[in-house]
């Protein structure tokens, strides 16, 4: 499902993630793709993911980003709206 983005540009990277921008192929849609850099702690952040996606998605409100998708892979990568700001 990762083919489905093509990266823009990387916005942030840290000890523990990589923060990228990304346009969806088919539907043009910006998102913003976080996936985990610390590969010795790799388990331990790719689960830190999946539990923001979750408790993202628990929220509706306008000053909340919504996440779009969570993609596991090899790795997990998780996939937000984009807002400009």
């Amino acid at each position: 499902m990762l083919e489905q983005y093509e990266v823009i540009e990387r916005i942030h990277e840290s000890s523990h993630y990589n923060i990228e921008k990304a346009r969806h192929k088919v539907t043009g849609k910006m998102v913003v793709l976080k996936s985990t850099t610390n590969y010795e702690n790799e388990h331990h952040y790719s689960d830190l993911l999946r539990k923001e996606y979750g408790f993202l998605k628990l929220f509706n409100h306008k000053e909340i980003v919504r996440p779009v998708d969570l993609i596991e892979n090899e790795r997990v990568i998780l996939v937000l709206e984009f807002h400009e700001g």
